[in-house]
């Protein structure tokens, strides 16, 4: 039988070639490759060479240094661990504080030796703590308190970064000290806009760290006009949480905010600084009836 070709109709058939494929794969290989390549680009920006800051954290929280894990083999982080080593004698005592002081406490400042903190540029936070704590000892020492330093030079404080951090508690817990103010900088990288002072506290291992934080940031804020960022919280940090007395531990300031930092390298700032942390402790000395009628002079 003949067929009608306007009834069978050979029906059309789509060839998709490989080379459509292969085409397909590159294009989209190729888009995806730039979007990567864009966000990278985007995540490796940072601050120039000159302004990059060395141990930098969040910017309400201390730099992660001071935040460890416990010492190896010490699975409560005791200070009085032998893992944690480092000399028990607070190294700043001297005869004159010890011949007229009826009451102690102890100044810490910050990092040292070879565990500088964070730098902008040719400031150092270790140099900058020690500057500004032995003000506060010069100024604590002439209305005849007491102060031990955990240092009072450029110097690791016991074997090493980590251990040195109980090693500056056990200091404390081992001597006569009512208190202990822990002096540090704060740096933020990431936002150079962040600026002002912040005190840290652990109410968890002495309830009175409240008080006396509370003084020595309102204090400091009084004395330099600086923004106040008020009390904050880290049951991380070793100092003031293995620390037995009441404790806490300042951030004068942010060395990466252009402002603060031209204020933390003057002098005459460093000594404002220093007048409002011994004001503060003072405040707290006097609350506590350690000491009578003190009153800090500019």
């Amino acid at each position: 039988m003949k067929r009608n070709p306007s009834v069978f109709k050979r029906s059309a058939r789509v060839r998709i070639r490989p080379r459509f494929f292969l085409m397909f794969f590159v294009f989209f290989g190729l888009l995806a490759a730039g979007c990567f390549l864009l966000a990278n680009a985007q995540l490796a920006r940072q601050i120039p060479p000159e302004k990059v800051i060395v141990g930098t954290g969040d910017p309400v929280t201390p730099i992660a240094s001071e935040r460890p894990d416990p010492v190896p083999g010490s699975e409560t982080g005791d200070p009085s661990d032998p893992e944690a080593g480092g000399d028990d004698t607070p190294s700043g005592v001297t005869d004159v504080t010890l011949a007229q002081a009826s009451v102690y406490v102890m100044i810490d400042p910050g990092h040292g030796g070879k565990d500088g903190g964070s730098y902008n540029g040719n400031l150092k936070e270790s140099d900058l703590n020690l500057a500004i704590a032995l003000y506060v000892r010069d100024i604590l020492q002439s209305k005849g308190i007491g102060v031990l330093m955990t240092r009072d030079t450029d110097v690791m404080v016991g074997p090493g970064q980590r251990e040195g951090l109980y090693t500056r508690a056990t200091m404390c817990n081992k001597s006569n000290a009512v208190c202990l103010v822990s002096i540090h900088a704060n740096a933020y990288a990431n936002d150079t806009s962040v600026h002002g002072i912040d005190t840290y506290r652990n109410t968890t291992t002495n309830a009175k760290s409240e008080d006396l934080a509370a003084y020595v940031q309102n204090a400091a804020v009084k004395a330099t006009g600086a923004k106040d960022r008020g009390l904050k919280s880290d049951a991380e940090l070793v100092v003031i949480r293995e620390t037995k007395v009441p404790s806490c531990l300042i951030e004068v300031g942010f060395i990466t905010n252009p402002d603060e930092f031209k204020d933390l390298s003057d002098d005459a700032y460093r000594k404002k600084l220093a007048q409002g942390i011994a004001g503060g402790i003072i405040d707290f000395l006097l609350q506590e009836n350690y000491v009578k009628e003190v009153t800090v002079t500019n």
